[in-house]
């Protein structure tokens, strides 16, 4: 019987001699080369970024903006997906290429990458992250086929985290869209057609959302989130709060009432202002 130090060493050998072939025969594992291509982008991310922060007028940061790197990565991660067609390595390339297809100007990729996800992915356990990057494009999509994928991920997919975030991806169009998408068929047109939602639908729409958000706090409140940078909880809180948005804060609803303090740091309430015209500005800086 072998030493059991003698077998691992075998197994090393094994290990390096297979390393050896797959470099000699030109292969390359597609976890290592997606990889790559991500850590080529996040190079090129912090690069530009400084170029942004060193730009010395609107004039230089709009060049900038123009010369952006983004097309050549957005079309290096669709060649990655096709050439890797069918297999789960695909599904984190196309949400890539879809999250930045918009600074790249390549609207007709979203298409392509939906069909491929909807036709073969709704089984993957990564397919959240594609949902993720989609609702970033949902307005090249139409909002009809949009929803439509949405339902079917949340329905189809063997996954609950997946069917959570579908779920609560669709209370997020149902409830906040108040304008409807769709394709525009006119020849040489720059993006969809935008139709308002009339206010007997949009009713409907945000009646539809609330019930969904109650499902997925009900019954999906573990949900991850679809990337490891973001708050374990963080599907749970943003299902919370336009849970929240869509039973207080709509429009003929009293606000309400809240404690702050001013710029002097003296306290006060909203409702010491009831019956006077009131302007809040909710700002944020990222």
């Amino acid at each position: 019987m072998k030493h059991p130090i003698q077998s691992l060493a075998f197994l090393a050998l094994l290990a390096l001699a297979s390393t050896a072939m797959s470099v000699a025969s030109g292969q390359v594992d597609p976890r290592t080369e997606l990889d790559a291509i991500d850590a080529r982008l996040q190079a090129a991310e912090a690069a530009q970024k400084k170029r942004y922060a060193e730009a010395e007028s609107d004039e230089e940061l709009q060049r900038l903006f123009r010369d952006a790197p983004w097309a050549a990565f957005v079309d290096e991660y669709a060649a990655f997906a096709r050439a890797h067609a069918g297999s789960e390595i695909a599904v984190p390339a196309w949400a890539s290429a879809i999250e930045r297809a918009a600074w790249a100007n390549r609207p007709a990729l979203v298409p392509e990458a939906l069909g491929v996800l909807e036709s073969t992915h709704l089984a993957s356990p990564s397919l959240a992250v594609a949902i993720s990057a989609l609702g970033t494009m949902s307005w090249t999509l139409g909002t009809n086929r949009y929803e439509v994928f949405l339902r079917r991920a949340a329905q189809e997919s063997p996954h609950r985290g997946v069917q959570g975030f579908a779920l609560y991806t669709l209370a997020e169009s149902l409830g906040l869209q108040t304008t409807r998408f769709a394709p525009n068929a006119e020849p040489g047109a720059a993006g969809p057609s935008m139709t308002p939602i009339a206010a007997d639908e949009l009713a409907t729409r945000k009646h539809q959302a609330r019930s969904v958000l109650q499902r997925v706090l009900s019954d999906f409140a573990d949900t991850p989130p679809p990337s490891a940078r973001l708050p374990k909880d963080w599907v749970k809180r943003r299902a919370q709060g336009l849970l929240f948005e869509l039973e207080h804060l709509q429009l003929g609803m009293v606000a309400p009432d809240f404690e702050a303090v001013d710029e002097h740091g003296e306290p006060w309430k909203l409702s010491d202002y009831e019956g006077r015209v009131v302007l809040l500005d909710f700002w944020g800086n990222w």
